[in-house]
Order: structure tokens, then C-alpha cells, then sequence
């Protein structure tokens, strides 16, 4: 849980969008944790945009650490629609926006966690709740076994917690600068 307040769905928005196209922006979410970013080739055109396009479903490669491991993953990302959240229920419970995805490390070679964050709207910005279903995606049982215990499960919350905090702090500056630095 997260108490984002001065924090709006197009800040949100934006950020998912302006942020992969630098390692830089990647690396002042979670310095020291964060380390380098890129996107597909097939979704060139939607982060090359010189204005932000409407989201379009697109495949993000992060390096990161995670506990005492640093890792390279794939996160797919989709709408909440096709994550199998319903528009009217999202409405109906004051979600502002939500961001869902598929994880895979080693550059999505093993594909295993799902993700959703999930952003409601308060009187003074927004209010985020985020949900992993580590292993989720993971068919085989040996690697259900390696990748899945608590020291994973405690890296990932600690880990987002601390992202996500950072960022409630981090991105009304970004956002209200954004042409600063797309100079």
C-alpha cells in the first residue's frame, strides 16, 4: 500500500511511458536497485512518439535488483481489460488507472509472475495497492521450488515498496520538468 498524494492518472500514465526510453529515468526511480531499461523493437514507434500516445500493450526489459539478486526480466504489459479486470468494476471502485503485466527473468526466458498495481483515487491524489502472483506463470516445479520462498516473496514487496514510495516522491517534479528533459 502506497499514499501517493499530488499524484494524477496522467502522471501515472506518462510515467510508464517516458521512463523506458532512458536508463537514466530508469535508474532515478530506485537508484541502486535500478539499472538499466529498454523496450522492444516492435514498440519503437509508441515510445519514439514525440507526444504520449494512448497506452498500447508493450514488452519492457528492466534490470533490476530484487533481495541480494540482480536481474534481468521481461515484463509484458497489457491492459487492465485484457489482464481480466472489468472497466465497469474499476470504475465502480474509484480506480484511477491500473498497471498490469506479465514478469519473466532472465530476459523473459522464464516466464513466472503476474502484476497489477492497482491506483485509486483519493481526495488528494491517488492511492496505489499492488499485487504479485509470484510463480503464477511457472510450469516447471524445480524452478517453482528455486525461485519461490520468502526471501523472494520479501525482496519483491520490500522492493516495490520502496519503488513506489520513491516514485509518489520523484514524480510530480519529473512530470511538471517533462520538457526539460525531452530537450
Amino acid at each position: 500500500f502506497c499514499p501517493m498524494p499530488g499524484i494524477t492518472k496522467e502522471m501515472i500514465d506518462w510515467w510508464f511511458w517516458w521512463h523506458p526510453q532512458a536508463d537514466i529515468r530508469y535508474r532515478i526511480w530506485y537508484p541502486g536497485e535500478h539499472f538499466k531499461i529498454h523496450y522492444a523493437s516492435k514498440d519503437k514507434a509508441y515510445f519514439n512518439s514525440p507526444k504520449q500516445p494512448p497506452f498500447k500493450p508493450n514488452s519492457q526489459f528492466p534490470t533490476e535488483k530484487i533481495g541480494n539478486l540482480k536481474m534481468p526480466l521481461r515484463i509484458d504489459f497489457v491492459s487492465a481489460e485484457e489482464f481480466g479486470f472489468s472497466p465497469a468494476v474499476l470504475a465502480e471502485n474509484n480506480v484511477a488507472t491500473a498497471v498490469c503485466g506479465h514478469v519473466g527473468t532472465f530476459g523473459g526466458f522464464i516466464s513466472h509472475t503476474e502484476m497489477a498495481h492497482i491506483f485509486f483515487q483519493t481526495n488528494d491524489g491517488l492511492f496505489l495497492v499492488s499485487r504479485f502472483w509470484l510463480g503464477k506463470r511457472l510450469k516447471n516445479p524445480l524452478i517453482r521450488r528455486f525461485l519461490l520462498n520468502d526471501e523472494t516473496a520479501f525482496g519483491m514487496a520490500f522492493h516495490c515498496c520502496v519503488e513506489y514510495r520513491n516514485l509518489a516522491e520523484r514524480l510530480p517534479v519529473l512530470y511538471k520538468s517533462q520538457t526539460f528533459f525531452d530537450e
